[in-house]
This record gives C-alpha cells, structure tokens and sequence, in this order.
C-alpha cells in the first residue's frame, strides 16, 4: 500500500465509524417506522362547514407518531455531521492554532459565493488548495446538495426541538381529489390538474350548501412518512432522504479524503 493510500486510510478511519453509526441509526428508524405504519395509522378526514360553504380535507393519526422516531433521527443526523466534522479537524488541526481549533468544522454555506467565507470561518484555509477545490464542487449549500446542506440544518433544529415529521399522502390530480372526496351533486369548480403530494390541512370551497358532518373520506391514499414544514425537505418522504444525506456524506467523506491525500 502506498503512503497516499495509508494516509487517507488513516483519515478515513473516524469518520466513516461515524457514517456506519449512521447507517446504524436509520436501519433502526426504518425498522420503528415500519412497526408504526403497520397499526394504519393515518387516516384522511373529511369535514364540511357552511359558512361560508367548504369542505375541509385534514390527516389525523392515531395513534400519534411516537416521539422516538425523532430521537432516533436526530442520533443519524447527529452522526453524520460528526462524520464531516471529524474529518475536517483531522485535516487541518496540525495547522491550527490551538485557540482556534474549536472552530474548526465542515463549512456549509448559504449560497456559492457565502462558501468561501465559510471555509475561512471553519478555519479550512489551510487545508491543500484540492481540499478547497473539492468543498466548491461538492456545493454544500441549499441550491447545490440539499442533501448535505440538509444535515446541517436538521442537526441544529434538533438541539433546539424535535423535528417535525407528518404523514404524507400519494400524489394526485385536484381533479381526481374532487371525485374521491367531493359530495355529489354539489357543484365545484375545480377542473385544473394541479398536484397534491402532501394531504393536510386544506379545503376547497363549495357552490351552494351542504350538511354539516365529519367522516372518513371515501378514498384512502397510503401514506409515507415525511418531513414536515420548517425544513428544506419539506413533503420529503423520510427515510429516502436519510439515506440521501448520508450518501452524500460518505461521498464527501472520501472525496475530500482523497483529495487531501494525493
């Protein structure tokens, strides 16, 4: 084995301990959530008001999601931060001086040009120019990797509270909607092929006036479970996109490894 080759072993050697430790953690979300979505939890709701005339479509759970699928996924996205983290400090800690080297960490940045300024602030600087190479073409930012930019935001949100996940529904025409859910003879002017992926709390208005009831809906679409809104991965279902995140982790584990390394 060459010495390039030895050294990013070693390099690579916590931070992907920190990645498996990921993987780990979602093979376990998976298994929860499974054992969640096998009581139906989910159901989609209809309800019809008369002033003004609408019928409101809402998900209710029951039972509730448990609060432990948060935990589990804050301990995955937890890791993998570390995972980035890990790897930037070992690669510029020798060039750091002590009192700085708290600072030291992946630079995710708000955009392309905040990266550079970023990658100053992380105390990455020193690092070989390819390693500052590589922090632009991996684009850690919303509107490059959503996927990698999203650990960063998810793993903040989860020190401060636990992170919203929701039920989501199929996708479907309003149009389609409309026959599923809505009353017959009762007029409605929706005829647009607009999509709904997530199912929630919306309504749609009504021409002319209904009973007042509140029922299950004649269809019931099966249900993922997504993250819900404050986050960048809104409406995403949630175990696709950790294992999204923690692809793209790995890959930048390795790709900056190399790229210190050669």
């Amino acid at each position: 084995m060459s010495g390039d080759a030895k050294k990013k072993d070693r390099l690579l050697l916590g931070p992907l301990a920190k990645i498996e430790r990921a993987k780990h953690h979602i093979n376990d979300l998976r298994a929860k959530v499974d054992e969640y979505a096998a009581t139906n939890p989910f159901r989609l709701r209809v309800q019809q008001k008369n002033d003004p005339p609408r019928r409101i479509v809402f998900v209710r759970d029951d039972p509730p999601i448990p609060p432990n699928l948060c935990l589990i996924l804050g301990d995955a996205v937890g890791n993998i931060r570390a995972a980035l983290d890990h790897l930037c400090f070992a690669m510029v800690q020798g060039e750091t001086p002590e009192k700085g080297r708290k600072q030291i960490g992946f630079p995710f940045a708000r955009d392309a040009d905040d990266l550079a300024k970023r990658i100053k602030e992380k105390k990455m600087m020193t690092a070989p120019e390819a390693v500052i190479a590589e922090f632009h073409r991996l684009k850690p930012y919303p509107d490059g990797d959503k996927y990698l930019h999203a650990i960063q935001e998810l793993n903040n949100t989860d020190k401060h509270k636990a992170i919203l996940l929701v039920g989501l529904g199929i996708e479907l025409p309003f149009s389609e909607l409309k026959k599923l859910i809505h009353p017959a003879d009762v007029p409605l002017s929706l005829d647009d092929e607009r999509r709904v992926s997530t199912i929630g709390a919306f309504y749609v208005l009504l021409d002319g006036v209904v009973p007042a009831l509140e029922k299950d809906a004649d269809f019931q679409p099966s249900f993922l479970l997504g993250f819900g809104q404050g986050t960048s991965l809104e409406n995403e279902p949630l175990i696709h996109a950790l294992t999204e995140m923690v692809t793209s982790a790995e890959g930048a584990v390795r790709s900056l490894a190399k790229a210190f390394s050669t």
